[in-house]
This record gives structure tokens, sequence and C-alpha cells, in this order.
């Protein structure tokens, strides 16, 4: 299933339109806009470690906890920018994929979705891909550690280490593709509460009781949405700070975005987690 990735370092386009070699733009190249997640604190703001400590230490289970099966399963929601650009102007629209996916620890499992597209009004058909052991990659092999030192070095030896941006994308990709029951997702707080430069953003417009963490690297920022109850992330995304014109945008500028909108564990590929086990 075509795929599109959005970089720290400018755009990777994969599965639409493709990118070109950077021009220059002239000064009648016409910006884009595209909205953020709306944050309480959204310039300068406080160090986000001893929140996300105290919303470790008090952590409570979800229904999905207590679901058994081989697969992961999580439904996610996503939009990119997709850039073309080609002189004088470079040009950057929306696309916006939804996938089911269903990932086992070896590897194998399913995704069921509509691919990347333009108009949210027009999707695509849905689309199916079988994988087999060892073809649907993941953040880490088997299961999600439940220490934070042990997740550390994990996501470290599989490439997803500092800069403390890093680690938020790592946590989002980790939550796009595994299932964290809590003891996974307190090792995920404690995790970042390690790490220096994460901000506490507050409040977030559209989650009612969440909260927002994020970094900054070099004109991006990776922002998480938290469930402080739970330790569930809600949704991600990256935004990029300054220097739209390089891709004919108005800055800051939602660069990609994903909802997670369900999550458990199943037997089996194609089935939606039913009602947690009592």
């Amino acid at each position: 299933m075509a795929r599109i990735v959005a970089t720290a370092a400018l755009l990777a386009v994969s599965g639409a339109a493709g990118s070109s070699a950077y021009a220059a733009p002239t000064p009648a190249c016409a910006l884009t806009s595209e909205r953020l997640l709306r944050v309480e604190f959204d310039g300068s703001a406080p160090p986000a470690a001893a929140i996300l400590r105290g919303i470790a230490s008090r952590l409570r289970t979800v229904p999905a906890d207590s679901q058994i099966g081989a697969y992961a399963y999580i439904r996610v929601n996503m939009q990119a920018a997709d850039s073309a650009l080609d002189p004088p102007c470079p040009q950057t629209v929306t696309a916006y994929a939804q996938e089911q996916r269903w990932r086992a620890d070896n590897g194998s499992g399913q995704v069921t979705g509509t691919p990347w597209h333009h108009d949210p009004a027009a999707p695509p058909a849905v689309e199916t891909t079988v994988y087999a052991a060892g073809e649907l990659a993941g953040v880490l092999n088997g299961p999600v550690p439940a220490a934070p030192s042990a997740l550390a070095a994990a996501l470290d030896a599989n490439g997803h280490g500092v800069p403390t941006a890093a680690r938020i994308r790592a946590v989002a990709d980790l939550n796009g593709w595994h299932y964290l029951n809590r003891d996974a997702r307190q090792a995920v707080l404690l995790f970042l509460a390690d790490i220096d430069g994460i901000t506490y953003r507050g409040a977030v417009t559209g989650y009612p009781g969440a909260i927002a963490v994020s970094a900054d690297n070099d004109g991006w920022r990776e922002l998480l949405v938290l469930d402080p109850r739970s330790g569930v992330v809600n949704a991600y995304e990256q935004i990029l700070l300054r220097d739209g014109q390089q891709l004919g945008v108005r800055t800051p500028y939602s660069n990609a975005r994903t909802a997670y909108l369900d999550r458990g564990r199943t037997p089996q590929p194609d089935r939606v987690p039913g009602p947690p086990r009592h």
C-alpha cells in the first residue's frame, strides 16, 4: 500500500505526487496553509518531565488491555504534505489515507484501507495487502519492553534515538504498529520524561481531557496528544515552524498528522477486536 512519509528534512514522498529538485520561489508564488492542532501553550512552554512522571505514577488500564491475540490492531487516519517542487513555484497540497493494521510480533499481518488521495470527499477504493512473517516491519522486533531503559535501548538499536524530536516520532510510530498495554505505556511516559527538551503544551482542542507534549528541532516540531489518565496516544503531529516558502506553504504548517482511532489485540487479521474478556 503506497504511503506518504513526512520527514524533518523537507519531505520524502512516495505513492502520490513525486518531488523534484528544489527551485527558489519567486515573490509572486502563493503560499498555502494547513491548520495545526490547537494547544493551550503554543509559544513558550514549561518542561514536561514532571507531568509525564506524574501521569506514569497513576496510570489506569483501558478495556483493550485485557484483549488477547497474536495481532496488534490499530486503526488510523493520516494526512501529510504532498509537494511538487518544480519551478517557478513549489506547490504543496494535503494528502489523506486511512488504514486498519493487524501486525504480529513476527512481522506478519494485514493492512486494509484507502490509499493516499487528495480529495477526502472522494476516496479511492479500499485495498488490502497481506504480509507473510518478516514482511511487515514494525518499530521494534518482538513485544514492546515494559522498562524505560530497555525501551530506550531497543529504540536506539533500531535507529530511533537522538535528537529529542526523533524520540517523539519513535513513540508515534510505535503506537502506529504495536499494541501498548499499561506497562508499555508507563515505560513510554518514563522514557519521554528522561529526555531533555520535551515541553508541556497543555490542553488540545478536539481532544477533551487530553494534553500535548512536544519537542523542537531545526525548524520542526514533533507533538504527541496523550490521555493523562491512561497514557494512550491519541494523535501525532509534525509541524514546520519556519522557511515554508521552500515548500510553498505558510508557517507554522501542519506537515503530517496521525489520529489513532482504535486499538487492541485480535487472534487473526481482518478481525476487529471485540469486547474485552472479563
